[in-house]
């Protein structure tokens, strides 16, 4: 190494700090979902699908819309349920939800701490998985009435902790 070299090293790392920063703050517009009855902030024009998953009630639709961004992404979901299909402790049918996210990541619960949506402050729970190289999958997941909702962001740690994340999770609000 030269003798200018630590002193390279010293200005280039702040820079390739703040080149992550920028990465990471993205520029967010309203979406709003009629069907969906929500509203959320998103990078994008997110891509709508609808596929179906197996629940102890049948096949059920999963409504997803996704702005991917290559290495990360913001997703919210929601599922309508059968009536009479949900346990009626809503905090146990989250924590079930919740394993099934970490078990299809290969994961670990990393974080989960209740919370509440909307007007009507419907159970929720605010949690991260950690998986794959220093991945994370951070969600808010909720239940309203027999409607589970999934709002997420996926990608490195420090997307998922990053000021654009915090934005758009708070963003989402249900049409009550």
């Amino acid at each position: 190494m030269t003798r200018f070299g630590p002193v390279l090293l010293a200005a280039l790392v702040p820079l390739a700090l703040v080149a992550q920063e920028k990465k990471d703050e993205l520029k967010l517009a309203p979406f709003a979902s009629k069907a969906g009855k929500f509203t959320v902030a998103l990078p994008g024009t997110p891509v709508e699908k609808t596929a179906t998953a197996k629940a102890k009630s049948g096949d059920i639709p999963v409504n997803t819309f996704a702005v991917d961004l290559k290495d990360r992404a913001f997703i919210v979901t929601y599922t309508d349920f059968a009536a009479g299909s949900i346990d009626a402790d809503a905090n146990k049918f989250l924590s079930g939800v919740i394993e099934r996210n970490a078990g299809h990541l290969k994961g670990k619960l990393a974080g989960d701490e209740k919370a509440a949506l909307g007007k009507g402050k419907h159970p929720a729970r605010d949690i991260r998985i950690e998986y794959g190289n220093k991945q994370t999958y951070r969600a808010r997941v909720a239940l309203v009435g027999t409607r589970l909702y999934q709002v997420v962001a996926i990608g490195p740690d420090e997307f998922t902790k990053s000021k654009t994340a915090d934005d758009f999770f708070k963003s989402f609000a249900i049409d009550e």
